[in-house]
């Protein structure tokens, strides 16, 4: 009987035998909307005792109507009459409780609905933030205008964002941390450590508090909700619920998401289309996305069908939708924007000229096809190359120069030693023996010169250099015109082009010391002279930057500029130090300073950044790195500052990323300013054959994948990365090993290095003796040589008992060729020239 009674009351109850609340709770989809419809019942009921109230109270007074009626059909008398209407009053005396309690009864009704009211106004979804806009030169940051709204900020030095109205005056509260531009019609913020969205109507989503989130892309948003991922839309509600363990923006209807550390794709309505299975995936483009399975990469459609095989060492989206096809050390193909193969991964470089065409390098010859992959000239040249406009190409064969077209003619037969890389302002020079001649679009002969050398035209003139000298300091520079008459004989140490002005610069070099001047088309000198009180005197050092200036810096208080227009001295500009940017993206930018204090400015000596700052970096993905109050900052491609002065010290941009710098511990941000690894780290390197991201903590190394998305937790000392690799060393209690793909241990950590792999064999060193392992780490030659070498043409050098000697890949000893053992040599410099392998 106990265990029927149990049963019973083990069995789910019918709804008859639930209340109100029990039926919503039990069959709502989510408790949010079991809360909702749980007040909805309350105000019903409230509305229920207010109709109760007020029936009882006509009851009442209905009541003691039809008494008094009663009593007056049987009383005929007029005493009788005032009695009863003093009876009449008495009672009504006698209810006067009960009409208190009604009136106190309703004044509760109305203070509980307007309670709730506001409540359920508490409780909205959204959060009203619009407010008017302020004066524009409040704002230290405007962003441009993406779906009528921009970026706002008002404090360079890490102050809340908010957003402004280019349409109408209105203006988003700034009170977000961080903040990205619309993006179908929603943005993503950052505010009390959480990710939201603001919508145009200047809106902040409530009901969405997330650890990580992405922007809205074709009416969906990834979200994560505790450990998991879902999607969201522009309401805030879950249209995919939180499933995954990350989930990407969508695009052509398909999203990346993960299930461990494999990846699938969804479409909008939640279904699984593509099952998790690869290590990394691109977003779609062209309907199709670049995964990568077993470490190696290939393409797929929108349905998960293979395009190209995973083969590849990495896949690279191209020039005109292409993909360049990459397999091993400098081997490539090239890819249509369908996926089909146009060029076999034959070659080693493949590069597009003059917009419509490929050159293309196979075992150092140069070729020329098209996008097709139809050869236009077979790889067979030492040099080809674009000359000019025309589609005329210089090309270097068996020795000799020549000039061929697009059309596979040859237009200058290949009987010259050598000539110019290009034809400039239709001219060009050729040598033949020991003439150089000069030469028009047509291919005649305008002059044979008697010089040297002729470099390209500039202007309407050329530099031609007079016989060349051993000693470099003594070699004569002069100018010819374009019919190759001598306008200026050869006389100057240096000297540059003439630019649109007529003019340019010339040095002159006497015991030693140069001096620079600038001259006009007929060899006369400008009043390029330094004012007589000028610290510098001569000018030691003269170089144009851009068309609007020359400028001289030889150290200390040596920098004067000149117009490049009249080559005069230029007295008012303030600038102490001039230096135009290295290794940068763009040529026209120079760092200026005044004191201690530092600007920028273009070849049109524009302020493009005040100099107000403490110091510039170099120019590199659209940012630029910049220092004020002993803090970094980046400005963007307009030299407003996106990335706020918070970092103690920051890196340039390379793919994408850029390393930041906050109490000794360095992390990850992204162009817009948002963390992607965590400032908590030693030393991070960003991987981007791999798109990983290895990091070094206190208490071990991990691994994060180019999303931020955490993917290996360690306590090892060491992660080299795996750098387009299917495996990776590491280190672990002073011991290397290596790891795969998925961060299994494939050869425990017994080894004290582990060198690249070359020909299928890796040397590995123990204690004071090395061996060599196969690709499948397993042992192959016996430790117990005292110097090993990397593997090249199928053999190696190695050093046993004092005697060195070569040995094969399966460790035989064999005696090479003088010959084999040059081209093992040259092999090994052009592979430490080229891709570094990286290792331990």
């Amino acid at each position: 009987m106990a265990n029927e009674s149990s049963k019973e009351e083990e069995r789910p109850l019918s709804p008859r035998c639930l209340g109100t609340r029990q039926l919503i709770m039990r069959y709502s989809e989510h408790y949010r909307y079991a809360i909702l419809a749980h007040y909805i019942l309350l105000l019903v009921k409230c509305g229920y005792l207010c109709l109760f109230i007020f029936l009882l109270r006509v009851r009442t007074i209905r009541r003691v109507q039809s008494s008094y009626q009663a009593e007056c059909t049987c009383m005929d008398s007029a005493c009788n009459r005032f009695n009863l209407y003093h009876t009449f009053i008495g009672q009504l005396l006698s209810d006067e409780q009960n009409v208190c309690y009604l009136l106190a009864m309703r004044c509760k009704t109305y203070v509980t609905l307007l309670s709730m009211l506001v409540f359920l106004g508490s409780c909205s979804s959204w959060k009203n933030l619009l407010v008017s806009p302020m004066p524009p030169t409040q704002y230290v940051y405007r962003g441009d205008t993406v779906q009528q709204w921009s970026l706002i900020r008002l404090d360079s030095m890490g102050g809340p964002w908010g957003y402004i109205s280019t349409v109408d005056k209105r203006a988003i509260r700034p009170v977000f941390d961080w903040a990205d531009d619309f993006s179908d019609s929603m943005a993503l913020v950052y505010y009390q450590g959480r990710y939201t969205y603001v919508n145009h109507q200047g809106k902040q989503m409530r009901r969405i508090n997330a650890h990580h989130a992405y922007p809205f892309s074709e009416g969906l948003a990834a979200v994560q909700h505790g450990d998991q991922w879902g999607y969201i839309n522009h309401r805030g509600k879950w249209v995919i619920k939180p499933q995954f363990d990350w989930a990407l923006s969508f695009s052509h209807n398909r999203a990346a998401v993960a299930r461990g550390n494999q990846y699938g794709f969804v479409n909008r309505c939640g279904q699984m289309i593509i099952t998790p299975q690869y290590e990394d995936t691109k977003p779609f483009a062209n309907d199709l996305s670049i995964v990568k399975k077993n470490g190696k990469y290939g393409l797929i459609d929108t349905l998960g069908r293979e395009i190209l095989p995973n083969v590849y060492r990495y896949i690279e989206p191209w020039e005109k939708g292409t993909y360049r096809l990459h397999v091993g050390h400098k081997k490539m193909g090239l890819a249509d924007p369908q996926g089909q193969i146009v060029l076999d991964t034959i070659y080693t470089t493949i590069s597009i000229q003059h917009d419509n065409f490929l050159h293309v390098v196979r075992d150092r010859l140069a070729g020329l096809v098209d996008f097709r992959g139809r050869e236009i000239w077979p790889t067979a040249y030492t040099f080809l190359g674009f000359i000019s406009d025309e589609g005329f190409l210089a090309a270097v064969k068996d020795g000799k120069y020549g000039i061929v077209d697009t059309a596979g003619k040859t237009l200058l037969p290949f009987i010259y030693d050598d000539g110019q890389a290009g034809f400039v302002e239709g001219r060009i020079t050729v040598y033949q023996g020991n003439k150089l001649l000069l030469m028009d679009t047509a291919f005649q002969i305008i002059k044979e010169l008697r010089y040297n050398r002729s470099y390209a035209f500039s202007n309407g003139f050329a530099l031609v250099e007079a016989k060349r000298k051993k000693d470099y300091d003594e070699r004569q520079l002069g100018y010819i015109n374009r019919r190759g008459e001598e306008i200026i004989p050869p006389q100057y140490h240096s000297a540059y082009r003439f630019n649109r002005n007529g003019l340019a610069i010339v040095g002159l070099r006497k015991e030693g010391i140069s001096t620079y001047m600038v001259i006009d088309t007929t060899g006369m000198r400008c009043t390029s002279r330094l004012p007589t009180n000028h610290p510098a005197g001569l000018l030691h050092s003269l170089k144009p930057f851009g068309n609007r200036l020359f400028y001289n810096d030889s150290g200390g208080k040596s920098l004067a500029f000149f117009s490049s227009r009249t080559g005069r001295y230029i007295p008012d500009l303030p600038y102490t130090a001039f230096s135009p940017l290295k290794y940068s993206d763009r040529e026209d930018l120079a760092k200026v300073r005044i004191g201690s204090l530092v600007g920028l400015i273009d070849t049109a000596i524009n302020e493009i950044l005040p100099v107000q700052f403490e110091d510039i970096s170099t120019y590199k993905g659209n940012r630029i790195a910049v220092k004020q109050n002993g803090k970094w900052g980046f400005a963007d491609d307009k030299f407003r500052f996106r990335i706020p002065f918070v970092y103690d010290k920051v890196s340039a941009f390379h793919y994408g990323y850029a390393t930041a710098y906050s109490n000794t511990k360095q992390g990850i941000i992204d162009p817009k300013g948002r963390t992607i690894i965590p400032l908590q780290y030693k030393n991070t390197t960003v991987d981007s054959l791999s798109n990983r991201v290895y990091a070094i903590g206190e208490q071990g190394s991990d691994v994060y994948d180019r999303y931020g998305r955490l993917l290996l937790r360690s306590e090892y000392e060491y992660i080299g990365g795996f750098w387009g690799k299917h495996y990776s060393t590491f280190r672990q209690g002073g011991k290397m090993g290596i790891l795969d793909d998925n961060f299994h241990i494939i050869c425990q950590p017994e080894y004290d290095h582990i060198g690249p792999f070359y020909d299928g064999r890796a040397w590995v060193i123990k204690g004071q003796k090395g061996g060599f392992v196969n690709s499948a780490f397993r042992l192959v030659i016996p430790i117990e040589y005292d110097c090993v070498e990397a593997y090249a043409l199928g053999f190696t050098r190695v050093e046993k008992d004092g005697e060195a000697f070569y040995i094969d890949v399966h460790g035989k000893r064999i005696q090479p060729s003088d010959t084999e053992i040059a081209e093992r040599r040259n092999a090994i410099e052009r592979r430490n020239t080229g891709f570094f392998e990286f290792s331990s």
